[in-house]
């Protein structure tokens, strides 16, 4: 029996479950779509404090209305993100539907365009299922996903361009990189990696200084291709609402805004965390890149929007939307060793001995190596050394590469295999315990388990 199930599993289509799982995490996000929703939407949209926006959507919805108005807003991140809250907005109100849907639309999307771009590396459906599922149930992944904010579609065009430019379809790669550099700013590094991969990919030729020029040329196109599409985008932001006199101004507001957004560290900084002071003596802890993905010394759940009820003396959480380290971080630096080390072997073959990039695993070295250098890594002299502010839910541009490091590591013997499946269990178990809106049999279910509830 044990044998057939298996059987049944190996013939099963992979792509269509891809599919199914995708709309069952679809089904989850617009069922709690409208949570938390305003006690009164008339107010909230005269006054933000009275919204109960979830985490950035107190920046991004204002600014959208401003938008909509016919007013320049948030210009320190490039438009498209918000034009798609605006489309929203527009179709469904401006409420929490309309808020949120682009982030649903766009999240959702981004694990199956995962799947795809899994399945192509690893040659198996089955390990692309496990990618995306690693990368769907990740908590922090998941609330981003549910709410107004900028970040999953700028995942969404970051992954459909590495698929595309994996299968060798540059020109259309170029395009959706320049769509990701149009909703948030931080999307320029992973554009970054992929122009760094495809440098290192193209460098083809009879010697290294054909080499060279070869990678060069290639990056160049995609810089080339993507800047255009950007320079694009900010002209027309700019010329409908009067921004900026130009994109070239735009940008520099943009650098100069970032730059800017730097922490003081009140009796100085340890690897995990420093506390910053603000002008009217508060403190704010500022959580380092370290504390993001070591065990035991992992930063705290960051409370995005929380609303805890007492009765008889127990509390519980019948809303508890978090920005958290999940299973799947805490195999940061095994992961990131492995294929960085392997990542500048593989760069180093193809660019003095001119090794065939395209070949297994080359390719997936050199991605891997170049993502997490250019997504985590970057942060470390950004925080360390410039003490630019830096959160731990900037990680979430690096779980769905984290997520496709992990599963190959782990597909390389029986022992790994049984790694993986307690890493999806972990996993699934993780989502299951801090799911951000539960009922009340959730929480009488977490509470019989003796689980935080």
């Amino acid at each position: 029996m044990i044998r057939r199930a298996v059987g049944t599993l190996r013939s099963a289509d992979t792509h269509l479950i891809a599919v199914a799982m995708t709309l069952f995490f679809l089904l989850l996000h617009l069922t709690i779509i409208g949570t938390p929703w305003p006690e009164d939407l008339e107010a909230c949209r005269v006054a933000k404090e009275k919204c109960s926006f979830v985490f950035d959507e107190a920046h991004y919805v204002p600014a959208v209305r401003e938008m909509m108005a016919g007013r320049p807003a948030n210009n320190e991140h490039p438009p498209l993100s918000k034009w798609l809250m605006q489309l929203g907005m527009t179709v469904l109100g401006d409420n929490p539907y309309g808020w949120r849907i682009s982030s649903v639309i766009t999240g959702t999307l981004s694990v199956y365009v995962l799947y795809r771009l899994a399945a192509l590396l690893l040659g198996s459906g089955w390990a692309g299922l496990a990618v995306a599922f690693l990368y769907a149930a990740d908590v922090t992944s998941f609330n981003l996903s549910s709410i107004g904010v900028l970040d999953p579609p700028t995942n969404l065009f970051l992954l459909l361009s590495a698929y595309l430019l994996l299968r060798r379809k540059t020109l259309l790669s170029g395009l959706v990189m320049g769509l990701a550099l149009l909703t948030k700013a931080s999307a320029v590094f992973g554009v970054g990696a992929l122009v760094l991969y495809e440098l290192l990919r193209s460098s083809r030729g009879p010697n290294v200084a054909e080499r060279l020029y070869a990678g060069v040329r290639g990056a160049y196109l995609l810089v080339l291709i993507s800047a255009s599409v950007m320079v694009s985008g900010l002209a027309l932001y700019d010329a409908y609402l009067g921004a900026f006199p130009t994109p070239l101004a735009h940008l520099d507001f943009i650098l100069s805004y970032h730059s800017s957004l730097t922490f003081n560290c009140l009796g100085g900084m340890n690897p995990f965390y420093c506390v910053h002071a603000n002008q009217d003596g508060t403190t704010v802890k500022v959580d380092l890149p370290l504390s993001w993905t070591l065990p035991g010394v992992t930063f705290q759940p960051m409370g995005f929007y929380v609303v805890t009820v007492s009765v008889d003396g127990t509390s519980y959480r019948p809303v508890a939307y978090y920005g958290m380290a999940a299973p799947l971080w805490w195999t940061s630096w095994v992961v990131m060793a492995y294929f960085l080390v392997r990542g500048v072997i593989s760069a180093w073959r193809q660019v003095a001995r001119g090794d065939d990039p395209y070949a297994d695993p080359h390719r997936l070295d050199l991605l891997l190596a170049c993502w997490f250098g250019l997504n985590y890594l970057v942060y470390f002299p950004l925080a360390y050394l410039a003490h630019r502010w830096v959160y731990p839910f900037y990680f979430y541009q690096v779980v769905p590469f984290l997520a496709l490091g992990a599963v190959r590591l782990l597909l390389q013997g029986r022992f790994e295999r049984a790694v993986l499946l307690l890493l999806l269990a972990a996993t699934a178990f993780w989502f299951f315990a801090y799911y951000p809106v539960r009922s009340d049999a959730h929480i009488q279910l977490l509470r019989s388990l003796g689980l935080p509830a």
